[in-house]
């Protein structure tokens, strides 16, 4: 200590007095006068190390108990704030989000979610929700306009097909007129010979009254005779009234019956024409659908054929051939002639609406087009024409 430092502290063992292990902090401080070199005093001071340590652990236990509370005081505070202003705003936002997905794009939360980063999201989230809600009423208008154009569209579909079906019925109308005109030509045809008969005998009635040969049996049989020809002559009025009679509704009816039916009305003037039908297959062909316009398309297509031979030059005889069958559960009806066929250039436009080779006052091109009509679109069938060696053949399956 005499040759030490002015100042020093260190821990010594075995004072004077103390057990010979027990330890002190020892620290002295020498004392001068101001200009000497010598101190005049030395002051030591001694402390039990084992009792500086106790009151030095007890003061770390106080120490570290107020910290250890103070932290947990703090921690506490954190998460009650962080509840508050986090965890708390963030579920907010949750909920907000599943409002969204689930169809209320009117939710805000900006109002209530205000400041740091959260609070820019939420000003975010409400942009977003707005112009959510913005497209959505777009949406909702032209979803609006759709329905009123598709509301508009169909009435204008449904216009437009009654309009095609009035157009449908005109052609009908017209074809059928086109048709009646060829028919009474007929009828003038098969009146003729009867009213012929008629009139030879009325002759006979006037040239044998007075004589032997006039009696009551000449007479009966005349009289007999005269009305059969008259039955005939009403007939064939009858039937050419219900051809051209119009279907209400469908019936099931026999494929053969209509051909003869059409035939009875048109072989006189065909004969006229040296043009022979022949009629081919005994298949009793039914079909279910529209009876008299079936029999307008057959009678269309033949005289079709009819047109064709006054239109060639064919040295031969005349022939037009019916063939009845059956094919796939279905009628199948060719008629087929040896005029020489349709043009190559032609064919594809013969059933075109108002296409026609011959001149205005002999036809009105409406007849093959009303009949691909009928038989595709009234009764389900299918209308077909194809050159073959000699001539045409139409083909009607129902």
């Amino acid at each position: 200590m005499l040759e030490g430092p002015d100042a020093d502290t260190s821990i010594l063992v075995g004072i004077t007095g103390d057990s010979p292990r027990q330890e002190r902090f020892v620290s002295y401080q020498k004392l001068r006068l101001e200009g000497e070199q010598s101190p005049y005093m030395y002051v030591r001071v001694g402390i039990p190390v084992e009792s500086v340590l106790s009151q030095a652990n007890k003061q770390r236990i106080r120490d570290l108990s107020f910290f250890a509370l103070a932290l947990a005081s703090a921690l506490s505070l954190a998460l009650f704030i962080g509840k508050r202003s986090i965890a708390d705003r963030i579920d907010l936002l949750d909920r907000a989000t599943k409002s969204l997905t689930n169809g209320d794009p009117h939710i805000r939360v900006s109002d209530i979610v205000k400041g740091s980063e959260l609070g820019k999201l939420a000003k975010s989230f409400d942009i977003m929700a707005q112009q959510l809600a913005s497209k959505e009423k777009l949406l909702v208008d032209k979803q609006l306009q759709l329905e009123e154009f598709n509301t508009s569209l169909e009435q204008r579909v449904a216009d437009a097909v009654l309009g095609l079906r009035k157009m449908d019925q005109i052609l009908i109308s017209q074809n059928r007129q086109a048709a009646m005109g060829e028919m009474i030509g007929n009828i003038a045809h098969q009146w003729r010979q009867p009213l012929n008969t008629l009139g030879l005998i009325v002759q006979e009635l006037q040239m044998t009254y007075g004589h032997d040969e006039f009696n009551k049996e000449s007479l009966d049989a005349s009289v007999k005779k005269s009305m059969e020809l008259i039955s005939h002559m009403s007939h064939t009025i009858d039937d050419f009234r219900n051809f051209f009679k119009p279907d209400k509704e469908k019936i099931l009816f026999h494929v053969n019956q209509a051909i003869e039916k059409i035939l009875s009305l048109v072989k006189l003037s065909f004969k006229n024409l040296s043009i022979n039908i022949e009629v081919i297959g005994t298949d009793d062909a039914e079909i279910f659908g529209y009876a008299h316009e079936y029999s307008q398309v057959l009678l269309n297509i033949l005289l079709n054929c009819k047109d064709a031979f006054e239109g060639s030059n064919i040295d031969g005889q005349r022939v037009v051939t019916i063939t009845v069958s059956k094919e796939d559960n279905k009628s199948l009806v060719t008629v087929a002639d040896n005029a020489g066929g349709i043009p190559e250039d032609i064919i594809d436009k013969i059933f075109d609406p108002y296409f026609t080779t011959k001149g205005p006052d002999k036809g009105t091109g409406i007849g093959l087009y009303m009949a691909k009509t009928i038989i595709e679109k009234n009764m389900g069938g299918r209308l077909t024409v194809r050159n073959t060696a000699d001539g045409a053949e139409f083909r009607v399956e129902v």
